[in-house]
């Protein structure tokens, strides 16, 4: 009797002390495996999840067949916040201005006058005339800058209205894009020019299409022609744009690997027109570009 009242003494002291450790690297492939249905699926405050998927969203809803998943710690809520730096895919850029960078003076207030250096007043509704000539916001399709229509063809060289990429005082940190719309009644040769200096900001533009993604069925931007070059000016040319559009050109500042948070701030000028027998073309190919 004594010895039976010991072994279960320690059995009892060694269930109270029993504290197993649960894998979680998901990355190494040591984490448990799980299916959502199991009740509970995973030990410990673990999920399980399948990339960015987890608990009921691994379930099939027809079949109610679950996928197999990894027990892993909760993941972070995801950003779903659509703005346009992310809804303007301009693909990978392959190179950076790596030269001495001048400030443009687009951010902050001026020291003498006290007003914001950017022409951008978002909150006002009543903006000032200067402001109001860089049409500000104009970061959306809704919001884009309706160019002549139709475009001018082989028109007279010039410098092309001028615009900034800089931020609003409202919202300092939130990156800036310039979107200008326009259409096109017959198949045409397009040209879109950006001249500004590298050395106070490395700007990228692209032109974009409105089309349906066949898998989601949502309208979404589709990249045509891009220049992503780190250098002064900027180019695009598309040979035969088909009639039809809206097309949109959009222009932002970069941001590099570096500095994410970071995007670059520039004046520039645009030009946006038609070719037919000039023989007006862009004379080099553009990182990004097609």
């Amino acid at each position: 009797m004594r010895l039976s009242k010991i072994l279960t003494a320690v059995m009892l002291l060694s269930a109270a002390c029993y504290k197993p450790t649960y894998s979680s690297d998901e990355d190494m492939g040591k984490a448990f495996r799980c299916y959502a249905t199991d009740k509970p699926a995973c030990p410990g405050g673990l999920v399980c999840c399948v990339g960015s998927l987890c608990g009921d969203a691994l379930i099939d809803p027809v079949s109610g067949n679950p996928l197999e998943g990894s027990c892993v710690p909760p993941r972070a809520p995801e950003d779903l916040t659509v703005t346009p730096a992310t809804y303007w895919d301009f693909g990978v850029k392959g190179s950076y201005y790596t030269g001495i960078a001048n400030d443009p003076l687009l951010s902050g207030k001026d020291p003498d006058t006290g007003k914001w250096r950017c022409k951008r007043d978002d909150q006002n509704p009543d903006p000032a005339a200067e402001i109001k000539r860089m049409f500000e916001p104009n970061d959306m399709p809704d919001q884009s800058v309706s160019l002549s229509n139709p475009l001018p063809i082989d028109p007279t060289p010039t410098l092309g209205s001028a615009y900034e990429i800089c931020p609003d005082q409202s919202a300092p940190s939130v990156p800036d894009v310039d979107v200008f719309k326009f259409k096109l009644s017959q198949p045409t040769k397009v040209l879109v020019r950006l001249t500004y200096k590298v050395s106070y900001g490395d700007l990228d533009v692209a032109l974009f299409r409105i089309v349906k993604d066949d898998t989601t069925g949502e309208m979404k931007p589709q990249r045509v022609v891009a220049d992503l070059t780190a250098v002064d000016n900027a180019c695009l040319e598309a040979p035969n744009l088909p009639a039809g559009g809206p097309y949109y050109v959009v222009v932002r500042g970069t941001n590099s690997p570096e500095k994410p948070s970071t995007y670059s701030m520039n004046n520039y000028n645009i030009r946006v027109y038609g070719v037919q027998s000039s023989g007006d073309s862009c004379t080099v190919k553009k990182d990004g570009g097609v």
